[in-house]
């Protein structure tokens, strides 16, 4: 259904602290807007690279708005960017059933 708007803390609300941005794809099957039931099915979370505490203090709130809006991107479309380092066996993503 596309990317939905999502709320941002004021960057300077967020000093001191690290960001994940975070992408969960499929949820739609699994809640459907309007109702209170919630059905099995699969759905998928992607973790990006964190922005580091540093990276947070020195951004304006629009430029940390776009970094995260544009992680949250790649997640949905399949590109997770976490590095699983020198284990194959990544907790980049995934998939809760």
């Amino acid at each position: 259904r596309g990317l939905h708007s999502f709320p941002t803390r004021r960057a300077s609300d967020l000093a001191g602290l690290a960001v994940v941005p975070f992408a969960i794809s499929g949820s739609a099957a699994i809640h459907r807007r309007g109702s209170l039931r919630i059905r099995s099915g699969p759905a998928r979370i992607s973790f990006a690279e964190p922005i580091t505490a540093d990276e947070v203090a020195a951004m304006s709130t629009n430029e940390l708005h776009d970094r995260v809006l544009r992680a949250v991107q790649r997640g949905l479309e399949g590109q997770n960017v976490v590095s699983a380092g020198d284990d194959d066996a990544s907790t980049r993503s995934m998939e809760v059933a």
